[in-house]
């Protein structure tokens, strides 16, 4: 049995998006924090003192638009988020590529449905390996 706080954070300014995921997830027992940006988001990971399961983030928040948020969750002496999802409008190799290197799990265009975002969440927090997610399902 894999160790787990039980915790999800979602980076995101459209709450209608948290809130349609959040009763998607309801019968897990996982905790749903939401915060509306990227230093937000950092000050919650550093109040937790633990390592959040799951960090999905909309990289193009306005204050997330120099990957620095990016970064501080996936370097290792800061890595707060045992698996992220990263939500982006620019899907080209290289943009993709450089996510990943960074460590991203899995990759969601913006236009993703609330339902294929709880596909992937679900497929992620459940698998071990990396996922691109463009277009329909998983």
């Amino acid at each position: 049995m894999r160790w787990s706080t039980g915790i999800i954070l979602f980076v995101n300014v459209d709450d209608e998006v948290h809130k349609l995921v959040c009763k998607a997830l309801a019968a897990s027992d996982y905790i749903i924090l939401h915060t509306t940006t990227a230093q937000e988001a950092l000050s919650v990971l550093s109040r937790l003192n633990s390592t959040v399961d799951l960090v999905v983030i909309d990289l193009e928040l306005p204050d997330a638009a120099d990957l620095g948020i990016f970064g501080l969750l996936t370097t290792p002496e800061h890595r707060n988020a045992s698996k992220i999802i990263a939500k982006m409008c620019r899907q080209d190799k290289s943009s993709l590529e450089k996510i990943f290197c960074l460590g991203v799990d899995a990759i969601r265009p913006k236009s993703t449905s609330a339902e294929q975002l709880v596909g992937t969440v679900q497929a992620v927090l459940s698998a071990g390996q990396k996922w691109l997610c463009s277009g329909e399902g998983v």
